[in-house]
């Protein structure tokens, strides 16, 4: 004989799981990761910037990388311009994963792309 346990929720426990999971949602905006990066040979992670996540892929260069991923997941404000150089990764695809802002009170560009073609 098996024994079932059926599991219910009682009010107070959906609302107490409910303000669990939209306190979660609003910590990944809260922290600042917008930015993900992957696909690189180094440089991988989650950045606050689009500026940091193009800054991280220019410090190593990643030459040879294969596909590298940029998702903007929340809207930016980039305190400097974005650069991306041109090294010898087969390429850097940046998307964004819903209707986002990229803005900043800059002289100049906001995003850059040094040698690259589109």
């Amino acid at each position: 004989m098996t024994k079932t346990n059926n599991f219910k929720m009682a009010g107070l426990g959906k609302r107490w799981l409910m303000t669990c999971m939209l306190l979660a949602c609003c910590a990944w905006g809260a922290f600042g990761q917008n930015v993900t990066v992957s696909g690189a040979s180094v440089g991988n992670g989650t950045y606050a910037t689009l500026q940091a996540a193009f800054a991280a892929i220019n410090v190593a260069g990643n030459n040879g990388s294969p596909a590298i991923d940029v998702l903007v997941h929340a809207n930016t404000t980039e305190t400097g311009t974005a650069v991306l150089d041109n090294f010898t990764w087969s390429s850097v695809t940046v998307r964004c994963t819903s209707a986002v802002t990229i803005q900043g009170s800059i002289t100049g560009a906001i995003v850059k792309l040094n040698g690259t073609t589109m």
